[in-house]
């Protein structure tokens, strides 16, 4: 799995702005896993956020995909620890 592939698929998807902090691994070599943090454009709501949420584990599936753990942030939202 490439991982600039995967985020462009998730970058084509509405409202999303940005992706980083990509991880993928498989657990037995069948069972695959990704964590990534979406960069979500300023207004979302919480309606939005979940139907972009469902449309990259959605998409994620076409990857071989099975699980997914997703980060959203806003454009201006900094996720370092240091800013907590």
């Amino acid at each position: 799995l490439k991982i600039d592939e995967i985020e462009e698929k998730i970058k084509l998807i509405k409202d999303v702005f940005s992706v980083h902090d990509t991880h993928i691994w498989t657990m037995d070599g069948e069972y695959n896993v990704l964590t990534t943090h979406i960069v979500m454009k300023d207004n979302v709501n919480l309606a939005k956020m979940q139907k972009t949420k469902c449309e990259i584990k959605k998409a994620m599936m076409l990857f071989n995909i099975q699980h997914t753990t997703l980060e959203f942030e806003t454009e201006n939202e900094s996720c370092d620890f240091e800013n907590c």
